[in-house]
């Protein structure tokens, strides 16, 4: 799980806010108004537009499982880190700094699947870790082969919650490594410690941007 530094609200997310005082999920637009139809004087602001914004804070990865995911019906959604279902959080439903953008989590088409994980497996549950925890980062561990794991009872219930040790997941965590830390096709030839190096201080510095990347991040570690 990788951390995720809040940038400023959209100004025109507040703007509709005042305007509007949305007080359900419902009222909030799917998508932007045609500019056709908009009123002068009028703020209008729709969920595409704030997926938008989102995603380029989170450099189009999911915030729970780290996939690469794009601002499209069905394949990307607003997820609220303390579930907007329950009660005690109705005055965060539309605060920016408890939304984040996750992949569609095993859903096809908006209809539920066998294999749930991320917002999808996680429902109206709360997590003790979260991608906007600074310490997300040390709590949540991979192994080389792409399991995912931690050493505390928060993390391992984190995990479970999100499903994120799902089959599939853990292959296309693997994939990912693998694409990374080997020199040959057989993936038995590690990269040297110099290239190790060199990458992982590219993702630090975040230069480099991939899938899955506190993944590679962690196996990086492993051979450096």
């Amino acid at each position: 799980m990788r951390f995720i530094t809040k940038r400023d609200s959209p100004i025109e997310f507040e703007r509709w806010k005042e305007q509007d005082n949305p007080k359900s999920w419902s009222e909030f637009p799917t998508n932007k108004i045609d500019p056709t139809r908009a009123e002068e004087g009028t703020c209008y602001y729709s969920r595409a537009e704030l997926r938008a914004h989102l995603l380029i804070e989170q450099e189009s990865l999911c915030g729970y499982c780290e996939s690469k995911v794009i601002n499209k019906p069905f394949e990307s959604k607003l997820e609220h880190i303390l579930p907007q279902e329950n009660n005690d959080y109705d005055s965060l439903r539309f605060n920016y700094n408890n939304i984040i953008v996750v992949c569609s989590g095993g859903e096809v088409f908006g209809k539920k699947g066998a294999q749930l994980h991320c917002d999808s497996a996680k429902k109206d549950q709360e997590i003790a870790i979260t991608p906007l925890v600074n310490t997300c980062e040390e709590e949540i561990k991979f192994t080389l082969n792409g399991n995912i794991y931690s050493n505390t009872a928060e993390g391992e219930n984190t995990i479970e919650i999100l499903n994120l040790s799902l089959a599939k997941l853990n292959i296309l965590r693997q994939n990912a490594i693998n694409s990374i830390i080997y020199n040959d096709i057989d993936n038995s030839i590690f990269i040297d410690k110099e290239e190790a190096i060199f990458l992982y201080n590219a993702i630090e510095s975040k230069e480099l941007i991939l899938p899955f990347v506190s993944s590679i991040r962690n196996a990086l570690q492993r051979i450096m």
